[in-house]
C-alpha cells in the first residue's frame, strides 16, 4: 500500500512537534508500506502568518494560529492535492488532523493525534482568545475531518472519550495507540537493570524538564523539593529544558541547565546521565495531552510523578511506571509520596524495574509500529 504521510512541516524536521513528525514518520515506514511525504510547508505563507499574528496581539489583544484559518488551510488543501494527484497514494495519513481538514478526496484519511479541539479548548486558555469566527470554524473543520476520516487514532481515553462525546464519532472509527519513547538510542536494558541496582536512597535526585516551566509547574516542583529537605530527606533538584529566575531560597538544593538538546552529542550525554542518577522524574503539569517525555523516564527505569489531568494516566500507570495526584495536590502531599516511595528501597528498584518494563511492553514505537500495521491492513 502507498501511503501518503502529510504534514505542515516535513518528517526530515526532527525539531517539528517534539520530533513526533520524524518519529511517526520511521513508525509508518516500519509497517512495510511504501510512505511518500510532501515537502515542508512551514515557509508558505510566512509573510501572510506573520503579518496576522501581530496584527491580531497588538490590535485586537487575541491569539492568531495559522493552523485554525479557513484561507490558510485552503492553502495548504491546494498543495496537498497537488501531491496526491502526482503521488496516487492509497491512503493518507496525518501527524494531526486540523491541517488535513479541507483537502477534497475520496481517498481513505487517517490521522494520529494526542487531543481533540474540544480537549484543548477546556484546558487551554489561549485558544479562548481566538477571534470568535476562527473559533467557531476551528471547531466545524475537526468536525468535518473527524467524519471525514476512515480511522482517527488517539493517544489517551482522555482524548478518545472526548472524540465521542464532543463530536459523537463512532467508536468503531476509534483507535489507542500509545507514542513511543522519543529517544533514537535507547539504553540497553542490561545497563539500566545495573543501575537501578546500584542506587542508593541516601539522598534523593528529582528530574525535571521542561521549555513551559510554569505550565509544567516548576513551582510546586522546587516546593517540594524545598519540603523534603526540611522533613530531614536531603533532596537535589535538577531543572532542564529553560532558564527561570530560581529564588535565593532555592538556590542550593537546584541546579539550572537550561535547553539541552537530544539532537547533539554532548546534550544527550548529560540527558542520559541525569535520567539514569534521577531517583524520580517530578513533572506536575497543570495540562498535558500525553507527555512524551514520562515514556522516556521509562525507558531509564525512572519513575513519574505528576498530576492526574488530561491524557496522563495513560502514559503514567499508578504503581507501575509512577504515581499520579489530584491536580489539586500540595507540595507536602508530593513530598510525603517521596518520602513514602524511598522508605523501602526493595519496593522502590520494584518500581523502577516495572517502570522500564512499561516501556518496554507499551511505550516504544516498535509496539506503536505493529499496533498501526495491524490497524493499516484492516483498511486495505
Amino acid at each position: 500500500m502507498k501511503i501518503a504521510y502529510l504534514n505542515i512541516e516535513s518528517p526530515e524536521n526532527k525539531f517539528a512537534w517534539s520530533g513526533l513528525n520524524f518519529s511517526i514518520y520511521n513508525c509508518l515506514v516500519n509497517t512495510g508500506n511504501e510512505i511518500v511525504y510532501n515537502k515542508s510547508l512551514e515557509s508558505f505563507k510566512k509573510l501572510e502568518i506573520t503579518f496576522k499574528r501581530i496584527f491580531y496581539k497588538i490590535f485586537k489583544n487575541q491569539y492568531y494560529e495559522a493552523i485554525r484559518d479557513n484561507r490558510i488551510l485552503e492553502a495548504y488543501a491546494t498543495e496537498f492535492e497537488k501531491f496526491i494527484a502526482q503521488e496516487k497514494p492509497d491512503l493518507i495519513f496525518g501527524a494531526g488532523s486540523a491541517h488535513l481538514s479541507r483537502i477534497k478526496t475520496d481517498i481513505p484519511i487517517v490521522f494520529w493525534a494526542d487531543a481533540t479541539f474540544e480537549n484543548l479548548n477546556e484546558h487551554h486558555n489561549y485558544l479562548k482568545k481566538l477571534d470568535k469566527t476562527t473559533f467557531e470554524n476551528s471547531k466545524e473543520n475537526e468536525n468535518s475531518i473527524f467524519i471525514k476520516a476512515s480511522k482517527l487514532i488517539f493517544t489517551s481515553d482522555w482524548a478518545i472519550n472526548s472524540a465521542i462525546s464532543n463530536y459523537q464519532i463512532d467508536k468503531s472509527k476509534l483507535e489507542l495507540i500509545k507514542f513511543g519513547a522519543n529517544i533514537e538510542n535507547v539504553i540497553v536494558k542490561e545497563k539500566v537493570e545495573k543501575n537501578i541496582k546500584d542506587k542508593k536512597l541516601s539522598e534523593i535526585e528529582i528530574l525535571f524538564i521542561g521549555i513551559d516551566w510554569m505550565g509544567k509547574d516548576l513551582q510546586k516542583v522546587l516546593d517540594t523539593t524545598l519540603e523534603l529537605n526540611n522533613l530531614g530527606k536531603k533532596t537535589f533538584l535538577h531543572i532542564v529544558g529553560s532558564n527561570p529566575k530560581i529564588d535565593e531560597k532555592y538556590i542550593d538544593i537546584c541546579k539550572v541547565y537550561g535547553f539541552v538538546s537530544k539532537h547533539s552529542v554532548e546534550g544527550m550525554e548529560l540527558l542520559n546521565d541525569l535520567f539514569l542518577k534521577s531517583h524520580f522524574f517530578f513533572m506536575p503539569s497543570k495540562a498535558e495531552a500525553f507527555g512524551l517525555v514520562f515514556a522516556e523516564a521509562s525507558a531509564y527505569g525512572l519513575p513519574s510523578i505528576s498530576n492526574d489531568v488530561c491524557g496522563i494516566s495513560s502514559v503514567v500507570n499508578n504503581g507501575v511506571n509512577g504515581y499520579l495526584l489530584q491536580k489539586e495536590s500540595t507540595s507536602f502531599d508530593y513530598a510525603n509520596l517521596i518520602i513514602d516511595l524511598t522508605k523501602d528501597e526493595t519496593k522502590y528498584k520494584e518500581l523502577c524495574m516495572s517502570s522500564r518494563n512499561e516501556f518496554e511492553k507499551e511505550l516504544n514505537w516498535n509496539i506503536a509500529s505493529k499496533k498501526l500495521k495491524k490497524l493499516l491492513n484492516e483498511i486495505k
